[in-house]
């Protein structure tokens, strides 16, 4: 129980804003950002997000739902990995 709870909301909601963060940086370069502010703007999105995404996960009562809510956000890094725009 908890041990899990920690591992989703600790671990893998922040493997899940790294990615988000990565397709923000890769979507803001295509919007001719340059790479250094695309890049200083993806380290401002992650720890954002992973703070609101952890919240958010907390705050829902089953498991399952938690595992819906990550697999919902990892799909903007799975499609920038998917894809090849990022290594």
């Amino acid at each position: 129980g908890r041990i899990m709870t920690f591992l989703i909301v600790a671990i893998l909601a922040m493997i899940v804003s790294v990615g988000i963060a990565v397709a923000a940086r890769v979507v803001l370069l295509w919007m001719g950002l340059s790479e250094a502010n695309a890049g200083v703007l993806a380290f401002f999105i992650m720890p954002l997000l992973w703070t609101w995404l952890a919240y958010a996960l907390l705050m829902e009562e089953r498991r399952m739902a938690q595992w819906r809510m990550l697999a919902l956000y990892a799909v903007p890094g799975l499609i920038m990995l998917g894809t090849g725009l990022v290594a």
